[in-house]
């Protein structure tokens, strides 16, 4: 069911950026339903997040924004930096230190795109790239 396949790929980015630590998952759950309802997405869009994300869809972009507006970590078209360091601090796959997440947190904020889902789909991709793909290409 195309449901259960987006929810799932959903929970990951959940998972890999807005909330890392498992036991805040129950929230993201909800999260992601809700942003579902408002921006459908297709596993082509999904799929393309992970594997061209240059070719991400604004629809996706907008769901990506939703997700993270209702975790806490963009609010008023702004990025919550110490949310985001107070979440990822404690992360045992984060290869950076605190001085080295800060860093990247105030590089990564600082992008701006085209409107508020293109930013945060920035900040995401720069995120994404910066810290974990440190782990995930080890």
């Amino acid at each position: 069911m195309k449901f259960s396949y987006i929810n799932t790929i959903c929970l990951l980015i959940c998972i890999s950026y807005v909330n890392p630590q498992y036991h805040v998952l129950q929230n993201s759950i909800g999260s992601v339903t809700k942003c579902l309802l408002k921006f459908t997405t297709t596993r082509e869009e999904s799929k393309t997040y992970f594997d061209n994300p240059d070719k991400t869809s604004h629809n996706f972009k907008c769901f990506l924004k939703c997700m993270v507006e209702e975790e806490g970590f963009f609010q008023n078209g702004s990025p919550v930096a110490e949310l985001v360091f107070e979440t990822h601090k404690t992360n045992k796959y984060l290869a950076a230190t605190s001085e080295e997440l800060l860093e990247v947190i105030e590089r990564c904020h600082a992008l701006v795109g085209d409107d508020d889902c293109d930013t945060v789909f920035k900040i995401s991709r720069c995120f994404d790239d910066i810290v974990y793909g440190k782990v995930h290409h080890t």
